[in-house]
């Protein structure tokens, strides 16, 4: 069907030129194109195909009449990034041989691309990429519209390009920037009176509030884009913020409203072309409702469309939702022989979707890595040329100075090996930085692998059939013994996965929540967690908290640190010791000190300290599960929050580990 569709086109193109030239019917075509690609990609392939086959029959090949750059876009939204980002480099190169690169034109198509690279790196979870070619582009249009105030397609694009810019901060976290961006947006779309496209502004705003935890404020303008969106008949912006508003509800337990808004979603899946996803979606947040409510006659006929749908292979993370839905539903009914059936549906979807992510994972950051590979030997190539070009001009001068006396001919030789050296050095620190790049990545593909293939997808397996023995019932002494002892192997198992999931999230992830706080309070309630577990092998935990000192750092990952040092602490002790914390300043930082009487740490284990899995000298004193993990996350989140940390260690005599960060004032209340 899309090669006949492709067909006539070009059979209807074919038929104009007596009236219109070639490139008038690519740039029809890339119009289509770019109006069907909001809603249908598959429609607007079928124009995209059409006007590069129209480009390849053009005698003179021009720039701006290329549909490289759209293709990139195409590729992106396709999700094959390596394809998108060829296209946009080859869509750029062509650009850059126009004759005129000071042209309206030239600047008006580099913008274009520039959005969408930035799309590409968005999709690919590149936000700092994204977020800078967003930016480049807002300078870029500022200044051409400095020089076309009248283009409205400019100003369009630029607030396009302050929407994206919004969008790709509420990724990041960054809400403030978030906001500003979405308040650029807004002003240029009132004051070229593009009332349709504030339909979206309003949502985002909504957005906004929603991530703020402002919910007043988010069904304040969630409200506001229903109006809107009825006026314009944008169907599908009344169908999202209805969605967002049974998400609300729901977050709060209000069940009437939630379900009254469900219920309008419902309504609007037959106003506009709806996705088989989106209705999946609806049916599954209906049949959850009412599961939770224990209302399983109400649940039924929902979950049972979204089960009817997504076993066609719509969705499968949403399939997955839907046997878990179902098994809970069948064990609300008492049905446990069904419940049994679907919950091992489950198991093995959700074993083979995180096998699929898994090898998606690992695809995409070896696209990362070709792609970073690929710019370091494009900086290479550059470096080359540049240094060719130098030593050019060497031989230059050389030609047209060889009567000058020795002396100069000498300072010339000098100054050649000193450049020579220089990109020597340099292309030497490149070859480096490529090869840690290598071992990074084959670092984080095995720590992927185990996670995915050896420990989580049986720990599943084991957990949901121990669950399904536990809940028949009728177990003597000695089996709750044996199942108690499944799930402590089970817990161990989960232990060590969730360490290798944090610490590769915290390698990766850019964003913290700083927040202010006192670090003795802070320090009282870590102690106190662990008090049980110490008392339980009859170690006494000694603390000493000075007067307030306050931090302003992220709470939750100095948290975690904590916790491994004490948690370290207790394990690696001996009955009977003692455990010391204590709180103090240091001048212009605020410092946590804990002290054990364990066995410290030899030279050997000095080097290896803080090494992913390491298993030290050092063995627990009460047969508890160590993972090798512990001090390899502490030494990476001091690092993310800006923290010092000093070991004191004697073999046989304990270890001290001192964390040390920036103090700060006492906040001030009004």
């Amino acid at each position: 069907m899309t090669r006949w569709l492709s067909l006539f086109f070009i059979f209807i193109c074919s038929h104009s030129w007596a009236q219109t030239s070639r490139s008038e019917d690519i740039n029809h075509l890339f119009t289509q194109f770019d109006e069907a690609i909001k809603s249908d990609v598959d429609s607007a392939k079928i124009y995209l195909d059409s006007a590069t086959t129209l480009y390849h029959h053009l005698p003179e090949k021009k720039a701006e009449l290329s549909p490289l750059s759209r293709i990139g876009y195409l590729n992106a939204l396709r999700g094959k990034y390596t394809d998108a980002l060829i296209s946009l480099d080859s869509a750029s190169s062509q650009l850059e041989s126009m004759k005129n690169t000071n042209s309206f034109e030239y600047f008006y198509q580099k913008s274009m691309i520039n959005r969408y690279y930035g799309i590409t790196y968005q999709k690919m979870d590149r936000l700092e990429k994204c977020q800078d070619y967003y930016y480049q582009n807002v300078v870029l249009l500022d200044s051409l519209i400095k020089n076309h105030s009248e283009n409205i397609e400019l100003k369009i694009l630029l607030a396009k390009n302050y929407y994206n810019l919004s969008v790709a901060q509420s990724f990041r976290q960054h809400l403030d920037k978030m906001l500003e961006y979405n308040q650029y947006a807004e002003k240029i779309y009132k004051e070229i009176d593009d009332q349709e496209s504030l339909g979206s502004i309003y949502f985002n705003y909504g957005n906004y509030y929603y991530l703020k935890q402002q919910l007043d404020s988010a069904v304040l303008h969630y409200h506001k884009t229903i109006d809107h969106a009825q006026k314009y008949g944008q169907q599908e912006l009344i169908f999202k913020s209805y969605n967002n508003f049974a998400s609300i509800f729901l977050a709060n337990e209000n069940y009437e409203l939630a379900e009254k808004y469900l219920v309008k979603s419902v309504q609007y899946l037959d106003s506009f072309k709806t996705t088989l996803s989106d209705r999946s979606f609806v049916y599954l947040q209906l049949g959850k409702m009412y599961l939770d409510q224990g209302e399983y006659e109400k649940a039924e006929p929902y979950t049972f469309k979204a089960y009817e749908i997504l076993k066609e292979g719509i969705s499968l993370e949403q399939l997955t939702y839907a046997y878990e839905d179902l098994t809970a539903l069948y064990k609300g009914k008492n049905d446990y022989k069904t419940a049994l059936g679907f919950h091992e549906k489950y198991t093995q979807l959700s074993d083979s979707i995180m096998n699929i992510e898994t090898e998606k994972s690992i695809q995409n950051m070896q696209a990362q890595y070709d792609l970073l590979a690929k710019e370091t030997e494009n900086k290479l190539l550059k470096e080359q040329n540049e240094k060719d070009e130098a030593l050019l001009k060497i031989h230059r001068k050389n030609n047209v100075y060889l009567g000058i006396a020795i002396f100069l001919l000498l300072a010339i030789l000098v100054y050649g090996y000193f450049i020579n050296s220089k990109y020597k050095k340099l292309n030497r620190k490149l070859i480096r930085s490529n090869q840690d790049l290598e071992d990074s990545n084959r670092e984080k593909d095995g720590l992927m692998s185990v996670v995915a293939h050896d420990l989580r997808s049986p720990l599943n397996k084991v957990r949901g059939l121990v669950n399904l023995i536990k809940m028949t019932g009728n177990l003597n002494e000695e089996q709750q013994d044996i199942l108690r002892v499944v799930f402590k192997e089970i817990d161990n198992g989960n232990d060590l996965i969730r360490d290798l999931l944090d610490l590769s999230a915290y390698e990766s992830s850019e964003s913290l929540k700083i927040e202010s706080f006192d670090l003795n309070n802070f320090m009282q309630k870590s102690t106190q967690h662990y008090q049980l577990i110490a008392d339980y092998k009859n170690i006494r935990i000694q603390s000493d908290f000075s007067d307030e000192i306050f931090v302003a750092t992220d709470m939750e990952l100095l948290k975690r640190i904590i916790d491994n040092l004490i948690s370290n602490a207790v394990k690696f002790s001996p009955t009977k010791a003692n455990i010391f914390i204590k709180t103090f300043s240091k001048g212009q930082k605020a410092c946590v000190a804990i002290r054990d009487e364990g066995p410290g740490f030899s030279e050997e284990d000095k080097k290896q300290l803080y090494k992913k899995f390491q298993r030290l000298s050092a063995k627990p004193t009460g047969g508890e599960p160590s993972t090798g993990l512990g001090l390899a996350i502490v030494n990476t989140l001091a690092k993310r929050i800006n923290a010092d940390i000093k070991l004191d260690t004697q073999i046989n005599r304990g270890s001290e580990f001192t964390i040390c960060l920036d103090s700060v004032g006492a906040p001030h209340y009004a």
